[in-house]
């Protein structure tokens, strides 16, 4: 998970288990929307590729955009 301030820049980033697919992940642009978007990707952790779900929400309050929550979760059958 990333939280981004309204200038974009990373102001928190927690990974848990995916330590490595984060840090993989390049930044990204606050979202254009305020309501979730929900995609699947595939995203390169050192040799291999990995499925996973990527969802983001841009973070407006009082008509002022305060920043963005970009969330990460990977999709382990082995986990099920």
């Amino acid at each position: 998970m990333e939280v981004q301030d309204r200038s974009g820049a990373i102001i928190s980033r927690f990974a848990l288990d995916l330590p490595a697919l984060l840090a993989s992940v390049p930044s990204r642009a606050l979202p254009l929307d305020d309501p979730w978007s929900v995609t699947r990707e595939r995203l390169q952790v050192g040799s291999a590729e990995r499925n996973v779900l990527y969802a983001c929400r841009r973070l407006t309050y009082h008509g002022q955009v305060h920043g963005a929550v970009h969330i990460y979760l990977g999709d382990d059958a082995w986990d099920l």
